[in-house]
């Protein structure tokens, strides 16, 4: 059993997606489960429990007091006023993952791109799946990996705008620090 420790007083809220639930059973393989770890693990109030690791081979381990994913890349970004076009990596690859920290009272939307540059926000070309709301501080941390990676033939992109829609091209606010999970 993994401890994941947050740092801070306030409640850390986490949310899970649990996509591979009925394919995962008959493989033998429980899901992630995420909860909450009684605060008794030196991180603080906020300590959270990890179950399971992953049966994809995203492994995640405590090294010092701070959660470790391993077999992935991560690429990390504070947000400016704009729509923060970020490109990951230029070739195919896998979308594993975000984890954000939003130090405003602002929502944001993550959305992925297919794209071997850094994507243009207002265009729908590329875009994978639906945006991924980043909420504002007073609801907590996002972690939020997917056991079932997404995959990306082209490269591994990223908006982060201040509206969810597919063409949303309103600036997020600064100060909004994440990181996209990838191989």
């Amino acid at each position: 059993m993994t401890r994941l420790h947050t740092f801070g007083t306030g409640a850390l809220l986490v949310l899970a997606l649990i996509l591979f639930s009925a394919v995962a059973e008959p493989l033998g393989q429980a899901p992630i489960v995420v909860g909450p770890g009684g605060g008794g693990g030196g991180g603080g109030t906020g300590d959270v429990t990890v179950v399971n690791s992953s049966p994809i081979g995203m492994n995640i381990s405590e090294v010092g007091g701070a959660a470790v994913v391993t077999a992935v890349e991560e690429c990390g970004h504070i947000t400016t006023v704009s729509t923060n076009a970020v490109n990951c990596k230029n070739s195919s690859g896998a979308f594993y993952g975000i984890w954000a920290v939003n130090t405003t009272a602002t929502t944001a939307y993550l959305r992925r791109y297919d794209a071997a540059g850094a994507p243009t926000c207002s265009s729908a070309t590329g875009v994978k799946g639906a945006a991924i709301p980043i909420p504002a501080n007073t609801v907590g941390p996002l972690v939020l990996i997917f056991p079932l990676p997404t995959t990306h033939t082209t490269g591994i992109a990223f908006c982060v705008t201040g509206g969810g829609t597919t063409t949303d091209n309103t600036s997020a606010v600064a100060g909004i620090y994440l990181g996209v999970f990838y191989k």
